[in-house]
């Protein structure tokens, strides 16, 4: 595997799959195998569309010469089982295990992993040489995945498209445009500048409460800024924010973000997940997000259970790094 095959892909990757690079032409024939499968059905639903956009395409920041290259892709007449006849990501762990997660995942976004696609899933696997225990892991740490993201849903106050309409999309010269990848997990597309900018402040100063915040958390902080598409400047106007000094309570007034969703809720999630970026949810770091809860208004119940979603999906990442043998 030559480095100038090697892709630089987004640093959130690394969550899922442990890297930051990826071969080129296993990452396209990845791609076109997911797309093969998700069509086992006849066609590719659009729910199915906007999980590969969002949880594929955007996760890892493919660039346009590589996404061009599955865009006229035929499904219709592709093997799977041939496209990853030699597959190789780089990095270390099992690209196959990868792979089958994200087709489950994609097959089932429309809410029918019909049984063309699971027979698909299986033959691929069988060929791959993936046993059907593995297999059966993988799809158990699927459905766990999926409970952990209604939960997160249902903590979030989501608002669904059938249950009332959805805030408008702002306009002017600032609004900055997030990637899918924020669509898909967050509900919104657009965002303007100057309550972008007081909500990653605010999330500074409530992940900050304690006095301060540890090189781990801010690299944490910036992989999700970056990932949700804040523009470089607004970024390095954040490097030099002061957290410290800031008023918590001014902050919230000025993050009016049009979202469909509890705000106040999102950003004690995110400062507890900031918060255990290091490994560490302190006792004085868990008193600091309380006592900011307080400021936003938000109950100690729901405290609470965004602290043990917090700590689901740390479990959930460890047993899919496990699985995926990930060190």
């Amino acid at each position: 595997m030559s480095s100038e095959n090697m892709l630089t892909v987004s640093p959130v990757a690394a969550s899922i799959y442990g890297f930051t690079a990826c071969d080129r032409s296993g990452i396209e024939n990845y791609a076109k195998a997911l797309l093969t499968i998700a069509g086992a059905d006849g066609t590719i639903a659009e729910e199915e569309r906007a999980w590969f956009e969002a949880n594929f395409v955007e996760l890892l920041q493919l660039p346009a010469e590589v996404t061009d290259t599955f865009k006229g892709f035929d499904h219709r007449r592709a093997d799977p089982a041939k496209l990853l006849s030699d597959l190789k990501l780089g990095g270390e762990g099992d690209a196959r295990r990868m792979f089958l997660f994200d087709a489950i995942r994609m097959s089932k976004a429309d809410g029918d992993y019909a049984h063309s696609e699971q027979s698909m899933v299986r033959q691929t696997a069988r060929a791959m040489g993936v046993s059907p225990g593995t297999l059966g892991d993988i799809e158990g740490v699927v459905a766990m995945e999926e409970g952990v993201h209604a939960m997160r849903r249902a903590l979030f106050r989501m608002i669904e498209d059938d249950e009332e309409e959805s805030p408008a999309v702002p306009t002017g010269d600032d609004v900055i445009k997030h990637n899918a990848w924020i669509t898909y997990h967050f509900g919104h597309s657009h965002t303007a500048r100057e309550p972008l900018q007081a909500y990653c402040q605010l999330l500074l100063a409530v992940a900050g409460s304690d006095g301060e915040i540890s090189s781990e958390e801010r690299a944490w902080f910036d992989t999700m800024i970056t990932a949700a598409g804040v523009p470089e400047d607004l970024r390095g106007e954040l490097d030099a924010f002061d957290f410290n000094s800031a008023d918590v309570k001014e902050l919230a007034s000025k993050s009016t973000l049009e979202i469909p969703m509890n705000m106040d809720h999102v950003t004690i999630y995110l400062a507890i997940q900031m918060a255990s970026a290091d490994g560490d949810y302190a006792p004085k770091e868990r008193e600091a997000v309380r006592s900011a809860a307080k400021g936003l208004e938000v109950e100690d119940e729901v405290v609470d259970h965004l602290e043990n979603l917090v700590l689901l999906e740390g479990q959930l990442q460890n047993m899919r790094k496990g699985l995926f043998l990930i060190k």
